[in-house]
């Protein structure tokens, strides 16, 4: 029994891991006018930053805008040689969990 109960496990895992690449749909436009408009409609400051590489060795930036009077919130991503930006996800409302030590 525990043998089936394992290959079971097995055979569950690799469905799940059979599918890695997704689809997601993203937003994209040119750098400079969207981060001048994005910035005064929304007040955000950049709080996190970090460098990457595509597949085709394009150099990118993930970055996580937020305003803390707003609440808003939005996580991006630029690639730098085509000069442009996408956005991944944003919202409204999180907590500052500095404050509770985490």
């Amino acid at each position: 029994m525990r043998t089936f109960i394992i290959s079971l496990m097995l055979l569950w895992t690799a469905a799940v891991n059979a599918e890695t690449e997704q689809y997601i749909p993203l937003q994209c436009f040119p750098l400079n006018p969207f981060l001048q408009n994005f910035k005064e409609m929304y007040s955000e400051e950049l709080v996190f930053m970090s460098g990457s590489v595509n597949a085709k060795q394009e150099e990118l930036f993930h970055q996580l805008w937020m305003n803390p009077s707003s609440q808003t919130w939005t996580f991006m991503v630029t690639n730098k040689p085509r000069e442009m930006v996408c956005v991944i996800a944003s919202g409204q409302g999180f907590a500052d969990l500095r404050e509770i030590g985490i």
